[in-house]
């Protein structure tokens, strides 16, 4: 069976950024919609038992997705963040790295998340990230409803003062100032202060100026980034959010940490999930890639409770077990690829606004997908479709009689 999608809306230039950034290997920022692929059904059972209801409702919840490398996390994720954010989420995806931001560094994690994250949009990619993009989102939005009422002048003052007395029991009293300070400063046209106490809201940094002049007490640093991320999280939604959803993305294995690093590490992920037990926590959805879970068999008192807060399978039927494991079952992946292929092949000609003659390109998805399949325990499966898929587009748009042969499949399937 071959799958059909329709693009007469995709843009041309988004649909070659898409092709250019799949054929490195990436993830595009936009248009996923166009070529995802069996995530349909996760989607819906997120959305509806989680982000429409129980988040919303001031519930929280952490998902652990599982998949090899090449597999699809980060696209899932992508997808989670669009889902969200059409759900008037404030989203942030987080990139975790050895170097640049280990998770056994809460501070620099903080910081990440406060950097990438993005108000709700029909479009998640298309708005500029960080703090003072939800603050100019937040502002803009509350200044919209007050003058839909009618108020200026001196009335409208007042309505800003008596909202921002309402801003309050936060756990950190300088996040609460913070807040409210962007907001008058983004009223009074105060853009240098603005930009400071958003510099400081991202910890990326702290003058000693800023404890006279804005009443910030500290600097964001380990001792603080969970009362920060808490803060941030109770803000949201006093905010007028629905919630608060992070997305945790690995670039690289557990085996890149030293012990000492990987101990802190899933200690501090525990210590994350546990937080979503607590009422103080609430409206507030996670989402944790990894590329297996091979790194729980070490016998420590942490490897043990966090492989307990990891051990229940979210089925469709069940959508209450934490991890979320994305590869389909054997009889489907090749189906799925070729209808991965197939959406793909749309998403080419619009870019290169070429036509394929269908015969000879489904026998050529359906030949290549099967090899793919038939070395699929190198790693990296859907990845290394989606590249190899994209060879044999470029051989179907210079000659519309190209049929790909089983050994050419092969040699592409083996990276070839």
């Amino acid at each position: 069976m071959f799958f059909f999608v329709c693009v007469s809306e995709l843009d041309r230039n988004i649909a070659r950024e898409i092709i250019e950034s799949l054929n490195k290997g990436n993830p595009p920022a936009r248009g996923l919609e166009y070529f995802t692929v069996g995530l349909d059904d996760y989607l819906q059972v997120i959305e509806k038992e989680y982000l429409s209801t129980y988040i919303k409702n001031g519930g929280s919840g952490f998902k652990a997705v599982i998949a090899q490398y090449g597999q699809g996390k980060t696209h899932f994720l992508y997808a989670i963040r669009n889902l969200a954010c059409n759900n008037n989420y404030v989203v942030s995806y987080a990139t975790l790295s050895p170097d640049e931001t280990p998770f056994h560094k809460l501070e620099l994690v903080y910081s990440q998340i406060a950097r990438r994250i993005c108000p709700p949009s029909k479009d998640a990619s298309s708005l500029e990230q960080g703090f003072r993009s939800v603050l100019t989102y937040w502002y803009q939005t509350k200044i919209d409803e007050f003058k839909g009422k009618g108020l200026e002048g001196e009335q409208l003052s007042n309505a800003i003062n008596q909202y921002l007395e309402g801003i309050k029991g936060l756990e950190s009293l300088s996040f609460e100032r913070a807040v409210r300070l962007c907001f008058k400063f983004l009223h009074e046209g105060k853009d240098e202060d603005f930009e400071n106490v958003v510099t400081w809201l991202q910890g990326e940094g702290y003058d000693a100026s800023y404890k006279k002049k804005y009443g910030l007490m500290h600097k964001v640093d380990r001792s603080h980034a969970m009362q920060m991320l808490r803060s941030l999280a109770k803000w949201v939604h006093i905010a007028g959010f629905s919630g608060l959803v992070l997305l945790f993305d690995e670039t690289e294995s557990q085996p890149s940490f030293s012990t000492r690093q990987k101990e802190s590490l899933l200690n501090n992920l525990r210590q994350l999930i546990d937080e979503t037990t607590n009422p103080n926590f609430g409206h507030v959805m996670l989402f944790y890639s990894f590329p297996g879970l091979d790194f729980l068999q070490s016998k420590s008192l942490t490897y043990e409770a966090l492989k307990q807060r990891l051990e229940t399978v979210f089925e469709f039927k069940n959508p209450y077990g934490v991890r979320i494991e994305l590869e389909p079952q054997n009889e489907k992946v090749v189906e799925q690829l070729i209808e991965l292929g197939i959406k793909l092949s749309k998403v080419y000609a619009v870019a290169y606004d070429c036509s394929f003659d269908q015969n000879n390109l489904q026998t050529s998805i359906k030949t290549l997908a099967e090899a793919c399949y038939r070395e699929r325990y190198g790693g990296g499966l859907r990845r290394r479709f989606v590249q190899a898929s994209i060879k044999v587009f470029s051989e179907l748009r210079q000659n519309a009689n190209f049929v790909l042969t089983q050994d050419e499949a092969e040699k592409l399937a083996k990276g070839g």
